[in-house]
């Protein structure tokens, strides 16, 4: 129970930060917008109650990256550090 809510907060905190990189929220069109959503992929995630698995946004011009963990890192030990 615990990590599907930790899954579900880190997902809101990314989807937040695409919105706010991009300008704009899904599906909204804009003539000045530079780049586009462009799925999702899977990320497992290790943390002391367990491995999430997180939906992390990514644009179709690739340069889009969380600030909520580094770009390769995949537990939380290298969070605190």
């Amino acid at each position: 129970m615990a990590r599907t809510i930790l899954s579900k907060i880190f997902n809101e905190l990314m989807e937040k930060e695409i919105d706010e990189y991009l300008e704009n929220t899904a599906y909204q069109r804009d003539p000045n917008r530079i780049t586009y959503r462009n799925g999702y992929y899977e990320r497992d995630y290790t943390t002391k109650i367990g491995t999430l698995t997180l939906r992390v946004p990514r644009t179709r011009d690739g340069k889009f990256s969380t600030e909520i963990f580094e770009k390769y890192q995949r537990n939380e030990k290298a969070l605190l550090s």
